[in-house]
């Protein structure tokens, strides 16, 4: 028997490991225009694309969506269909619900500058990642990091927008990450900064990921507003380094372009201990 995997429910569809990755990243990232499937390496050509891409639409794996303030001028918008319930909910260990309140949320389409902008920044991450020959990484986006859990009966909630980690000469090095266009407040960043100590704090990340430490990676709009906000950085049991978007682009996020609090003695690059 080969690598693929029939679904009796849909006809005789066939789902390559090819089709699962994809499931599994249009399940993450919510929604994906097929320019970004094939940046992400699922597909070789246009043509390979369009036809797998319409069988699936066809047997219900992936639906087809458009941004509502576009019209039909936006390119179709592909996110997972009923059919891709079953699988993902084996592979991600989730329950019916969270994987339909997942999929059928229309905050990535909404927000589609901040999700077309979360590809760009984990192709920058994969690209650098490659480049230096990392022995093994991994990055997971919005709804696969997300996490409700509870703490004497309260519930909370950890949202962030990706996580990255990488193992390279025996040391893991863990880091969330949060895209700022400019237009959230301090205070919500600072809350969403508090949460993270809480996650850290109630020993719900150690659940999860199974290591004891992590830090917070800041990707905003300019350098003006990369000071304010590392400036007003409250105290917190993590490290939290900031750039700004374009810089990270042009050198790459693992060159020595980050910034850290002026209370945080942190070295400028991501590699200090993976060398």
């Amino acid at each position: 028997m080969n690598a693929a995997r029939i679904c009796p429910s849909v006809g005789g569809c066939v789902l390559q490991k090819r089709d699962e990755d994809l499931l599994l990243d249009l399940f993450g990232h919510g929604v994906l225009t097929r320019a970004q499937i094939m940046l992400l390496g699922h597909f070789g050509s246009v043509q390979r694309c369009n036809s797998r891409l319409l069988r699936l639409r066809q047997h219900g794996f992936i639906q087809v969506v458009r941004h509502p303030a576009a019209g039909g001028a936006s390119p179709a918008l592909y996110r997972v269909g009923r059919q891709a319930a079953k699988h993902l909910t084996v592979r991600l260990g989730i329950t019916l619900t969270e994987f339909q309140r997942a999929a059928s949320s229309s905050a990535a389409v909404t927000f589609m500058e901040h999700t077309a902008k979360l590809v760009e920044l984990r192709l920058a991450f994969e690209k650098a990642l490659r480049g230096a020959a990392i022995e093994q990484w991994s990055w997971h986006s919005e709804a696969l990091c997300r996490h409700v859990y509870s703490v004497s009966g309260q519930r909370r909630v950890v949202k962030p927008d990706s996580f990255v980690y990488w193992q390279n000469g025996g040391v893991t090095e863990s880091w969330f990450v949060e895209l700022d266009l400019g237009n959230a407040s301090q205070i919500a960043i600072c809350s969403k900064l508090a949460s993270y100590g809480s996650y850290l704090n109630d020993g719900a990340y150690h659940e999860v990921y199974g290591q004891e430490s992590f830090g917070v990676l800041i990707v905003t709009t300019g350098q003006q507003r990369l000071q304010n906000l590392l400036r007003q950085c409250p105290p917190l049991p993590f490290p939290v380094l900031g750039t700004v978007s374009a810089v990270l682009q042009s050198a790459g996020p693992l060159s020595p372009i980050w910034s850290c609090p002026v209370s945080l003695c942190w070295p400028s690059t991501l590699l200090r201990r993976s060398q």
